[in-house]
């Protein structure tokens, strides 16, 4: 969740004291990111506080990402600083790219290029219930980066809809022979009808064809993780996103 392009569109690299992250022009927790810079790493409460000083100064909301490499106390001294927990992740991983994934014959995966940009945009931000400015700007710096960043996203049609009804993301590191699953989401009066599964079938065959040795995914507990790990799946690690705002 840190990995953005160099030079990423209005992106300020953050650094103290065992803290990594970055700053946007958009003010949310998902956008504007902190977390610890590796394992092992202490984090003062001088650290805490210059975080919270240099985004409120900016008027603006941030994430603080708690994984397995954050120190055992982080969560509660987070939310003696006045931060929230906001979402909880499963870190899932797949190795068997080969696995037979059954989907229905009514949805049809497609993937589109940079001309299709907004419409892919459009539909996650409906899906997710997020704002469409900030799934726009991500798109901008992530999905659909001209450089620095090696993408493939598709949309879902489904027989009989007029139009796309969910998205989803590749993001390819082929320096560590993997991909991440990303962004995917389907569109609520359709789900539970067999699309997501096709959206993970598609990519896994995309990734494999493109040599790659392995697939992840950070799903959120709640809603796709359980249906990662039916797909065969394997949590390595959870994360824990804590969120502080502006009074």
């Amino acid at each position: 969740m840190f990995r953005m392009p160099p030079g990423a569109r209005g992106v300020v690299p953050l650094s103290f004291e065992g803290v990594r992250g970055r700053r946007t022009p958009l003010p949310t927790p998902f956008t504007n990111l902190v977390g610890v810079t590796g394992p092992g790493t202490d984090i003062p409460d001088a650290s805490i506080a210059a975080v919270i000083e240099e985004f409120r100064g900016h008027d603006a909301s941030f994430g603080w990402l708690v994984g397995p490499n954050s120190p055992g106390d982080l969560a509660v001294r987070l939310a003696e600083h006045g931060l929230s927990r906001a979402e909880g992740f499963a870190c899932l991983v797949l190795t068997d790219l080969d696995r037979d994934i059954p989907v229905a014959d009514h949805v049809t995966i497609r993937e589109i290029d940079n001309q299709e940009q907004e419409t892919f945009a459009n539909l996650l931000s409906r899906a997710f219930g997020m704002p469409e400015e900030m799934i726009a700007y991500m798109c901008d710096i992530l999905y659909f980066a001209e450089e620095g960043v090696q993408a493939r996203n598709y949309v879902a049609e489904l027989d009989g809809a007029a139009e796309p009804v969910a998205a989803a993301s590749t993001i390819c590191y082929p320096d560590d022979g993997m991909v991440v699953l990303a962004g995917s989401a389907v569109l609520e009066p359709h789900r539970g009808r067999g699309i997501y599964h096709a959206l993970v079938r598609r990519r896994l065959q995309d990734a494999r064809a493109d040599g790659f040795e392995a697939a992840g995914i950070q799903a959120v507990r709640s809603t796709s993780a359980p249906i990662c790990r039916s797909l065969g799946f394997e949590e390595v690690c959870g994360q824990e996103l804590y969120a502080w705002s502006p009074e």
